[in-house]
């Protein structure tokens, strides 16, 4: 038993460490460009997580460089980034001139574009259809509790942002990421179970108990 939990614990700070240094380091050698391919790419590696078939001895490196060529599509929701980059810089014209009451919506409204940008990601991972900007937000707000959750994530990122912010996400990261991830699974896992979209996967990391509550 303590051999197990150790390895299980060497095997989780493996995984933050490496997957904090892989996409949160391509996010920024590429100046965000390949935000949401990195994003879902990371999210990949998370399901295997979240549903029980991670494994220590793959190689991560190779696992997230081949899911960034894979999800390469994401770029389309692009457009979201640059409303997001819009945003930021009306936070900061409106702090420069004096004009501080803006910047609370200005941050509300970046936060949850961030927010649709993670359930983009989390779709495109555990839904089997390519869907639209507009499905993703009707998935995202049919168990608005969970879309809370990620969008006050979202505000305290925006909030808390700057360079020693930036560092600390290379070495951890990933932990925000899979807890963001854990929450956009159980949204979208209830927006499947009301579409009859279940899979044995869902049944089984989650129970019968907990799909019932959902």
């Amino acid at each position: 038993m303590k051999k197990n939990g150790l390895a299980a614990m060497m095997g989780a700070v493996h995984l933050i460490a490496v997957l904090s240094v892989l996409t949160f380091g391509t996010i920024y050698l590429t100046l965000g460009i390949l935000a949401l391919p990195a994003l879902t790419s990371a999210f990949e590696i998370g399901r295997e997580v979240i549903y029980r078939r991670f494994s220590v001895y793959g190689s991560l490196t190779k696992s997230f460089i081949g899911g960034v060529r894979k999800h390469i599509d994401m770029m389309r929701f692009f457009p979201l980034q640059l409303i997001v980059i819009l945003q930021a810089a009306g936070i900061y014209a409106a702090n420069r001139t004096g004009m501080t009451v803006l910047t609370y919506p200005l941050t509300a409204g970046a936060a949850f574009v961030l927010t649709l940008m993670i359930y983009a990601a989390g779709y495109r991972v555990f839904c089997p259809d390519r869907a639209d900007a507009v499905t993703i937000a009707v998935a995202m707000f049919y168990k608005p509790m969970y879309m809370l959750a990620v969008w006050v994530l979202m505000i305290l990122a925006e909030v808390l942002a700057g360079v020693k912010l930036m560092a600390a996400m290379l070495i951890i990261g990933a932990i925000f990421l899979l807890a963001a991830e854990a929450v956009v699974f159980l949204g979208l896992t209830s927006y499947k179970k009301v579409r009859g979209a279940l899979t044995e996967d869902d049944k089984s990391s989650l129970g019968e108990q907990l799909l019932e509550r959902l």
